[in-house]
């Protein structure tokens, strides 16, 4: 345990070791203690920069994230840098600290958030900024970046749900648009050099960075409460130039991207007892409601050899009996067929088998289903989306529902008797007929299923809720409201109760509203997430008539945002969007286009299949 003082929020300074009894107070004190079986702790003292990756969501959930995995190992493999982890307290943790005075500290040293040179956050997912403002309070670090000065941590940011920023713009000192493996080197070593020069100095040599955003430097524009757009701001230092546009950064070839060792085993119980190997990124399909699949384009599949040596590598390391194949859509890798054979033949004899995320429902053959069965009886999960035909070509769900009972045949045919199935509901136009589609989908299912196999196959359906993000072409589109959705699914819910070895599980549709208003704001939605911290108001939403409940309806009206004409009023395609400054390279023609086929249910072929001219300067993969 560090013998290092810690400052209180009183100004005193204690050892850390008073603090022992702290953990006594919670009630998974596993989450903040550290010490786990491979994790790497480096010399303080002699590292040149000294930085904290942190994951605004519990210790159990963020320890499956392999971004942040991924950053770890990008900083801690330079010998003069450091990397340590954090991850958000829970709400006893966090009473603790602010009771005790004490900060929230990093795993592996037990050093406060505030020592650190830079904070390193990762957003998946926008209901998670009130965690990130709890991390920074709890860590001791001024919420505003405005606030901060010279002796303050840098914030850097990153992940999914920065295709548009501008929400959490007054938190975040700079934000790497793009992939890690690109920006993150070059942002790190403009700040080991610039140690000791202004801040604003060292914020203004961030900007100059391709794809790194610094929002300070950009000015958000209003006329009568309507966002106009974001320029350059007059704040600029004198003699430096930043871009108008801020271009994504992305690794032309995913072979060049490092694959990251085992991170830390977890020292109490999560959802992982495997290895990830990322085997593409990017996905070739295309689905229009997928902010990811549009993001991260083009899809960039690894080599076999370099995946099979990464998951021969990882089991070694790590003593897990399972190998997860990570991308948005594993089945679409061009060699995955015998990619999944070979790795089946290389660790089989070790009890080690070979798992897919979520799949479609059109790509599985016999083979591969039959080698992805292992000793242990796990499920398959197949990402369907929509139960209508019209829907699945509207959202560009190229599966047919005879490849449907295909796949399922396959996989029943290898040995396969648990399916999870993802639906999703709230599209525009989508009908009470459409749900009813959904429920017979499954019906048939169940009955082929029962048909072909003595023993019960059993089905776990999920429906989530439609949210319109930005860089696709719902990003325009109204989000459905809650009560319209809450109506379906007790529809789907009815439905499904009637059908045996069926189980229905859905997401809350306030909940959906909400990041449906994180994700597209602006950056008065900063103001709004400033509130809420103050207010404490966690957990995140409640519904009543289909609006979003106080405090975040107050919050929004005390900043003269209207939530409700955000959400539920169709935004015109010639508007300013506030993610606008931010080139993902996707051209508006695209995009308006893809919605256009969207409103007539015409799809578009997949990247591997033919190009679409979208906008990346990319070859089509063969």
């Amino acid at each position: 345990m560090s013998s290092a003082k810690i400052r209180l929020v009183n100004g005193e300074t204690v050892s850390f070791a008073d603090f022992a009894g702290a953990l006594s107070k919670v009630q998974k004190p596993a989450r903040y203690a550290g010490g786990e079986r491979g994790a790497l702790v480096k010399n303080w003292d002699s590292a040149v920069l000294k930085t904290c990756v942190c994951f605004p969501d519990l210790y159990e959930l963020g320890m499956n994230y392999l971004g942040s995995a991924i950053l770890h190992h990008i900083i801690n493999s330079r010998r003069e840098w450091l990397a340590e982890r954090c991850f958000a307290p829970a709400d006893d943790m966090y009473r603790v600290l602010k009771e005790s005075g004490m900060p929230l500290w990093s795993l592996e040293s037990r050093r406060p958030l505030y020592a650190f040179d830079a904070l390193l956050f990762s957003f998946t997912y926008e209901l998670s900024y009130p965690m990130f403002l709890r991390m920074l309070d709890a860590g001791g670090v001024p919420l505003l970046a405005r606030d901060r000065t010279g002796e303050d941590p840098i914030i850097l940011a990153g992940g999914g749900s920065t295709a548009n920023p501008e929400p959490v713009a007054e938190f975040v000192d700079a934000f790497g648009i793009g992939d890690a493996e690109i920006l993150l080197e070059p942002m790190l070593e403009s700040l080991a050099e610039t140690a000791g020069s202004p801040r604003a100095n060292r914020l203004c040599k961030l900007a100059r960075i391709p794809g790194v955003y610094v929002p300070m430097y950009y000015e958000p524009r209003y006329a009568s409460g309507k966002f106009e757009g974001i320029s350059v701001s007059a704040k600029v230092p004198a003699g430096y130039s930043i871009p108008d546009v801020i271009q994504r950064a992305y690794a032309a070839d995913l072979n060049d991207c490092p694959i990251p060792p085992a991170f830390p085993a977890p020292v109490m119980a999560d959802s992982r007892d495997r290895v990830a190997v990322e085997i593409m990124r990017g996905c070739p399909q295309g689905c229009r409601f997928c902010q990811a699949g549009f993001t991260y384009r083009p899809a960039r599949p690894r080599d076999v050899p370099g995946v099979i040596e990464a998951a021969k590598w990882l089991v070694a390391l790590s003593g897990y009996g399972d190998a997860t194949l990570l991308s948005l859509s594993s089945l679409d890798h061009p060699q995955i067929a015998g990619l999944i054979e070979k790795l089946r033949s290389e660790l089989g004899d070790l009890g080690v088998t070979v798992s897919l995320p979520s799949m479609r429902m059109d790509a599985m053959s016999r083979e591969i289903a039959a080698n992805l069965r292992g000793p242990r009886e796990t499920s398959l999960t197949f990402a369907i989306e929509a139960g209508s035909q019209r829907l699945r070509d509207a959202i560009n769900k190229q599966v047919g529902e005879d490849d449907i009972m295909e796949t399922l045949d396959a996989a029943l045919a290898a040995g396969w008797h648990k399916f999870k199935l993802y639906f999703m509901c709230g599209f525009k136009g989508e009908t009470m007929d459409d749900v009813e589609e959904t429920a017979y989908l499954v019906r048939r299912m169940a009955r082929f299923a029962a048909s072909r196999s003595k023993r019960p196959a059993k089905f776990h359906v999920s429906q989530s809720v439609l949210v319109p993000k930005p860089v696709t072409p719902f990003q325009w589109q109204a989000m459905e409201r809650p009560g319209v959705t809450m109506n379906k699914q007790s529809l789907l819910r009815r439905k499904l109760a009637e059908i045996k070895n069926v189980r229905f599980n859905w997401h809350d549709p306030g909940a959906s509203a909400l990041e449906a208003l994180l994700a597209r704001g602006d950056r008065r939605m900063a103001a709004v997430l400033l509130r809420i911290h103050e207010s404490d108001a966690l957990p995140p939403t409640l519904v009543q008539g289909g609006v979003i409940h106080t405090p975040w309806q107050d919050a929004c009206e005390a900043e003269g945002i209207d939530a409700n004409a955000a959400l539920y009023e169709e935004w015109d395609h010639d508007a300013p969007l506030p993610w606008g400054h931010v080139n993902h390279y996707l051209r508006p023609e695209f995009l308006r286009s893809e919605a256009e086929k969207f409103e007539r249910a015409r799809t578009t072929p997949g990247c591997f299949e033919k190009c679409v001219h979208c906008g990346l300067p990319c070859e089509p993969v063969k």
